[in-house]
């Protein structure tokens, strides 16, 4: 959940004494809120993140030089405008282009159905011994997985609800967890892939965009950006290789783990 920036006046008090100064320079807070490091340091289930926070903060004053003998840093205006993506609207940019791949995907014609699973004496020692400790695991009576974007934790009845909660944060930690890009970049992906169309490889099962009959180039999508999003502070893209790279980024984070 986001942390309203409202909210972050007592620990931004608490990082400031920790850098021994008397208040942290506005632009670098913005962007320890921006990238979440704030809002995971008020987690209570984050215990290293507070840590994290002062030094990432610390790293940062000590390249703007804001010491306490360095001049001030001037100070950005305040905005009510949320900075951080939620996961509803995560959800909505990916669900869109699901829709555009599975419409590539419905004007294609089905694989012919395999007939079911390989036997194991075809396969080779290194797959059987794979496919065992795979069967195994299946029977254990915890099980932490992530499908199609979703960490899934199966339990039986018996096991505790703490060792539940410890399967999933030890499965979203060590194999899915990446921090919702910033608001910017996830509006930036639904930007991009408004100009782009689904594609579907039948043979090698490949899914995914391509570039549409209207695609603009990136230069061109950079200036209808800037045009369109002239009122955001922090918005605005003065190279169209950057933006390119945010798009792609963010693009890989939130669809890492969707099977399209």
């Amino acid at each position: 959940m986001a942390v309203p920036q409202e909210d972050t006046s007592q620990i931004r008090a608490w990082v400031a004494s920790q850098l021994k100064l008397e208040d942290v320079p506005e632009p670098i807070w913005d962007y320890l809120v921006e990238e979440r490091y704030v809002e995971e340091a008020q987690n209570p289930d984050y215990p290293d993140a507070r840590g994290n926070l002062v030094a990432k903060a610390r790293k940062l004053v000590r390249i703007a030089g804001t010491g306490a003998d360095a001049p001030k840093v001037p100070k950005k205006q305040r905005t009510n405008k949320r900075q951080k993506a939620t996961a509803h609207r995560r959800s909505e940019v990916v669900d869109g282009i699901a829709a555009k791949i599975s419409k590539a995907k419905a004007n294609k014609v089905p694989d012919t159905p395999t007939t079911g699973e390989e036997k194991p004496e075809a396969l080779t020692p290194e797959q059987q011994l794979l496919l065992a400790n795979t069967r195994k695991l299946e029977q254990s009576p915890l099980l932490g997985s992530i499908e199609n974007n979703r960490i899934i934790v199966s339990a039986e009845p018996y096991v505790s609800p703490d060792d539940v909660r410890k399967a999933y944060q030890e499965t979203r930690d060590m194999w899915f967890w990446e921090r919702t890009p910033s608001e910017r970049r996830v509006e930036l992906v639904a930007f991009v892939a408004g100009f782009c169309q689904g594609y579907y490889n039948q043979e090698s099962g490949a899914a995914g965009l391509k570039r549409g009959p209207d695609w603009p180039g990136w230069r061109g999508i950079m200036e209808q950006w800037n045009q369109r999003y002239a009122q955001e502070r922090g918005w605005r893209y003065k190279d169209a290789r950057n933006l390119e790279r945010d798009f792609r980024d963010a693009f890989e984070t939130i669809t890492a783990h969707k099977d399209f």
